[in-house]
């Protein structure tokens, strides 16, 4: 979630033995397995999660955060053999102006560039900045006037 965001998730809950039993289905140690989280958080990163803090989210000494709790449940989702991005994805609530029912946006959502508008949307292309013709109008239109 962004900073300053009204949007509220739900952490999912997951338990130190379920966390044990999906490292003891990948087969892997602890440092091997703490690699295996973080990069299910962030997968260009090099380094993992250490063995100490993977063994005491396992005994319960250390909570498993909101965040852990998502990348466990991808794991786990894939040793059901879900597809790992239909095992990455998640219901949101999305306002389409056309009919999406059941689609996979893989996208990421910004805000429109111009000062004011407060609209999140998925952009078309890489370039897109604006969420609308009207936006972007009115941007060209208060940057002109401020060059008088």
């Amino acid at each position: 979630m962004r900073k300053n965001d009204t949007r509220l998730e739900q952490a999912p809950n997951v338990t130190p033995e379920q966390l044990r039993a999906i490292r003891a289905e990948y087969g892997q140690s602890l440092a091997q397995f703490g690699v295996t989280l973080r990069r299910t958080l962030k997968p260009n990163v090099g380094t993992g999660f250490s063995r100490e803090y993977v063994r005491q989210l396992e005994v319960g000494k250390k909570p498993i955060t909101g965040k852990l709790a998502r990348a466990a449940l991808i794991l786990g989702a894939m040793i059901d053999g879900v597809d790992e991005v239909w095992a990455r994805a998640r219901p949101v609530e999305v306002l389409a102006m056309n009919d999406i029912a059941g689609a996979l946006v893989t996208g990421e959502a910004r805000r429109c560039a111009l000062a004011g508008c407060r609209i999140e949307f998925v952009p078309n292309s890489p370039s897109q900045k604006y969420h609308a013709r009207a936006c972007r109008s009115e941007d060209y239109k208060r940057k002109k006037e401020r060059k008088r």
